[in-house]
């Protein structure tokens, strides 16, 4: 518990074990004077630590984050996601808590493709899931983004590589900025609970294609959801399966609470 420093530089490490660190609540960086090859890491090797930076750009032929790696790394104030250019995953709670954390680091990244489920959950000072830039990443676990309470932008409304999200993706976020889908996004459904206790108030799908929700998707209370004119009749024609049980017929079309018209 009163480790404070670990030096590795220029090693070449095939496999740091599970909770190789974990609990050294007084490790508060690592020393890389040279870069660090680690094949693999173990679960929650570094969590519950006083690290400021996970070093990720000065560790090479890591392909994937393991569950829990950061977790509860309360003071970490970056991933060096932006800088790193092998791994590919990142694993369940892999920066869950991490209350320092403003932004993901994806936004620079050419490599990572998956988002595991619980990965930034409950990192409460997140304003940026670097989704805006990132052309590589195309699936989202379930609750990756939950609690995150400072997102006001999922980021999606630029991306065109995200194809699916999980349930309660962005729940108990901020989200008051409203949700787009641009012209070229591959998301066809927003599952239950995507959206949930948030401020969301709009949505625009730019999209060419209907995005099926669920029941539970939105937060209750009114939402205007905005189709291009063109797509409205996917929308109307096929309204039974796009929105499942909200359907009222108010306004050019309605769920429960969610007012669907051509912009």
């Amino acid at each position: 518990r009163n480790l404070a420093s670990v030096d590795l530089s220029g090693m070449s490490i095939r496999y740091l074990g599970e909770l190789a660190f974990g609990t050294c609540v007084s490790l508060a960086g690592l020393t890389l004077n040279e870069p660090v090859t680690i094949q693999a890491m173990g679960y929650g090797c570094f969590s519950c630590c006083s690290l400021t930076t996970t070093s990720l750009d000065k560790i090479q032929g890591l392909t994937s984050l393991p569950d829990d790696v950061f977790k509860q790394c309360y003071d970490l104030v970056e991933t060096g996601l932006d800088k790193n250019t092998t791994i590919q995953s990142i694993g369940t709670n892999a920066f869950a808590y991490c209350y320092g954390l403003t932004d993901t680091g994806l936004g620079a990244n050419t490599s990572v493709t998956t988002i595991n489920e619980y990965a930034f959950v409950g990192c409460d000072h997140l304003t940026d899931t670097g989704l805006g830039t990132n052309e590589r990443i195309t699936a989202i676990g379930n609750y990756a983004f939950k609690d995150c309470k400072s997102l006001r932008l999922t980021g999606l409304e630029t991306n065109t590589t995200v194809s699916s999200i999980g349930k309660s993706c962005f729940e108990n976020t901020d989200m008051s900025g409203g949700l787009v889908l641009p012209k070229g996004s591959k998301i066809a459904q927003l599952p239950q609970g995507a959206f949930a206790k948030t401020k969301l108030s709009f949505v625009y799908f730019q999209c060419d294609h209907a995005v099926l929700v669920d029941s539970q998707t939105f937060p209750n209370g009114f939402i205007k959801v905005l189709v291009p004119a063109r797509s409205l009749d996917l929308y109307q024609i096929a309204k039974s399966n796009v929105i499942g049980k909200h359907v009222i017929t108010t306004c050019p079309t309605m769920l429960r609470g969610i007012c669907l018209s051509a912009s």
